[in-house]
């Protein structure tokens, strides 16, 4: 008789009120569901894009010959015919995607990230007042630990 008494105050609810209870009954748990699967996908853009960025870069480094790429060490050397050569094929993998903005190599000297090679053109394209090429060993202020 005692479980009877709770239905029957559960029922005999306002329906405003009975309402409201159901529809939080369905709201909430949508929302977890909802909130989970948006979390899953940002999370797995993520991925995909960190993924593709790897196969990229490992592309990329196989165009480099590392012993020529260890010979740049002054923006001068950048009207050389060898780093014309060396930027070449950074140069067709840039414009063989549209979606590729930049391509570049950089290298560390004591904890810190400098530009090597660079094929993107001199100049400010997008407007930003900043020069879009990176020069040889300018310092790459914005380098990630990532």
């Amino acid at each position: 008789m005692g479980s009877r008494k709770v239905w029957t105050k559960i029922f005999n609810l306002p329906p405003m009120v009975a309402g409201l209870l159901a529809g939080l009954v369905f709201l909430i748990p949508a929302l977890m569901v909802g909130s989970m699967l948006y979390l899953q996908g940002i999370n797995s853009l993520k991925t995909s894009v960190r993924q593709n960025l790897m196969r990229l870069a490992k592309a990329a480094a196989v165009l480099v010959d590392p012993e020529v790429h260890k010979t740049f060490h002054d923006r001068s050397q950048e009207t050389s015919p060898a780093y014309s050569k060396a930027i070449a094929p950074l140069r067709k993998l840039e414009d063989s995607d549209t979606d590729i903005t930049f391509v570049y190599t950089i290298t560390f000297h004591d904890g810190k990230a400098y530009f090597v090679l660079d094929p993107t053109d001199p100049g400010d394209s997008d407007g930003d007042g900043v020069d879009d090429k990176s020069h040889i060993m300018q310092e790459y202020q914005e380098a990630t630990p990532a």
